[in-house]
């Protein structure tokens, strides 16, 4: 036995010492090399592209349709490609989900896929979504879809085999006898446990229409790796992943919390995925990130997706606490949490990059034009400071023309785009739209604001909220005026070196407003 156990040893290491085999080859087992599409995807030398991006957030059903139907589409997106990268000004799209669903209107959420390799036919095909990531490559427009791993529709053939235990694909999700009488409370606050066929019970932590998939099962594993590298092969620049959190579970627990979100296999398997399925773009020359939907309030939480130097995981994470801060910054001078947020991840934050937004398709916080009550010089500062701040700024489709919509039931913030008023926003020289393109014109022409340290200045005048970005042999001074009154900036513009003013007019800043300065 002794022979034996070292012979197994010796075996095991010899393996793990091999070049190109580790523990992680099991992850995605028999996963193959990528194949991009050189005629729909974007070639770059530059694996931060995201960085200097600026983005833009579509709800694909809602922005524009192009037949007529009422539903937005794919041929509608192209068609307003100009309208994004030459009137607005952006240089990155994330798309709401596009795959086949089960969704029905008035909300078509799409979270609930039936079909991973297809585009979903109310939006269009898989061939017009080639063409889209052509044109908007042309305009150089990066792309990253939605891609929803947790959980699928109970009307995938997926699922409807498991039911039935067909093809093995009962153990592509999580079924047990019997439903725990306690704990095990999910988003719909009933039983993550939903009855299914033969007095068995499956797994579903949203709510009964998207069983959970079984990540313990590498042939899932493998799956939603193609799945992935499928659309990243049609050209697609990245993705968002979305609900992080709950991808494994300890189905032999009590249920709680702890055991449901955040467990180690779930950050190391985004390693993995960011090392297997990611990053062998980048030896091609199309390098692919990925940004983690990472909902939660704490900070440790939202490092812990980031990884470390030596074993990264995602490129980014959406900065959730920073979406109140910001929108209550603008509002009140004296609230300091956005100060001491953004200093803190812009001294502490080793490896990873943030996404910043004012709102999104979830019941996160409402539109920016409903929260400030329609005031639009409200709705600029809050805009001002997301574009002049640290991170990579995503606009959620709409509010650049101060569209409205009340958090509490996410079908009011997924309306459709309002292109009548967008053509009164753009007659008028003073309109939000104007300040939008302004300030995405200035972003995108420093390259401090998008990649530049954050330090804040103080000042005397509790009304203005002042800070550098410093990028390599470029330092900018930021100075907002937070207050409801115009104020002079100079106690802080004469105790810097000031080589001219580059953004905001000059003299006392306008209520609301924003002055950006070069220093020596």
């Amino acid at each position: 036995m002794i022979k034996s156990f070292r012979r197994g040893l010796f075996l095991s290491l010899l393996i793990f010492l091999l070049p190109g085999v580790s523990c992680q080859t099991q992850s995605f087992p028999g996963l193959g090399a990528p194949v991009p599409d050189g005629t729909t995807s974007l070639i770059s030398q530059d694996q931060e592209w995201f960085k200097d991006s600026v983005f833009y957030h579509v709800w694909i059903k809602a922005f524009a349709d192009s037949n007529g139907d009422g539903i937005g589409d794919i041929p509608g997106l192209t068609g307003k490609l100009d309208y994004l990268s030459q009137d607005l000004g952006i240089t990155a799209l994330w798309l709401s989900p596009h795959m086949t669903n089960a969704s029905t209107l008035p909300n078509l959420h799409g979270y609930d896929v039936t079909d991973h390799y297809s585009v979903d036919p109310r939006f269009g095909t898989n061939d017009q979504m080639k063409t889209f990531l052509q044109e908007a490559h042309k305009r150089g427009i990066r792309v990253i879809f939605d891609l929803v791993p947790n959980h699928v529709s109970d009307k995938h053939p997926w699922f409807q085999e498991a039911l039935a235990d067909q093809n093995g694909k009962r153990s592509w999700f999580k079924f047990r006898d019997s439903r725990p009488a306690t704990g095990w409370t999910g988003f719909d606050r009933t039983s993550d446990w939903h009855r299914g066929t033969g007095g068995s019970y499956y797994y579903g932590i949203f709510w009964k229409g998207m069983p959970d998939l079984n990540y313990r099962n590498p042939e899932v594993r493998k799956e939603i790796a193609q799945v992935a590298r499928f659309w990243l092969d049609m050209g697609f620049d990245g993705l968002r992943i979305d609900a992080v959190r709950y991808l494994f579970e300890n189905e032999e627990s009590s249920g709680a919390k702890d055991d449901t979100t955040d467990l180690p296999e779930t950050i190391s398997f985004f390693q993995d995925f960011r090392k297997q399925v990611i990053d062998p773009y980048t030896s091609l020359h199309y390098p692919k990130m990925m940004v983690a939907e990472n909902w939660t309030d704490n900070k440790a939480g939202l490092k812990s997706y980031l990884g470390t130097l030596e074993n990264p995981s995602f490129q980014m994470t959406f900065d959730f606490p920073s979406v109140r801060m910001i929108t209550q910054k603008a509002e009140d001078p004296t609230n300091y949490d956005l100060d001491d947020w953004w200093q803190d991840f812009s001294t502490k934050l080793t490896v990873g990059w943030m996404g910043t937004f004012l709102s999104n398709h979830d019941n996160v916080i409402s539109r920016p034009a409903t929260r400030y009550e329609g005031d639009k010089n409200l709705q600029r500062s809050a805009a001002a400071l997301q574009l002049t701040g640290p991170g990579t700024p995503f606009i959620y489709y709409g509010n650049e023309i101060g569209m409205e919509g009340e958090a509490g039931n996410d079908i009011n913030l997924r309306t459709d785009f309002e292109w009548d008023r967008l053509e009164q926003e753009q007659k008028d020289r003073e309109s939000l739209f104007h300040s939008y393109s302004a300030l995405i014109t200035l972003r995108k022409s420093q390259p401090a604001l998008s990649r530049g340290d954050f330090s804040i200045v103080p000042t005397a005048e509790e009304a203005l909220f002042a800070f550098t970005r410093q990028w390599k042999n470029q330092t900018l001074l930021v100075i907002h005026n937070l207050s409801q009154d115009a104020v002079s900036p100079d106690s802080i513009l004469q105790a810097k070196a000031i080589q001219k003013q580059i953004f905001g007019k000059p003299g006392f800043l306008p209520s609301k407003d924003v002055g950006v300065w070069l220093l020596k």
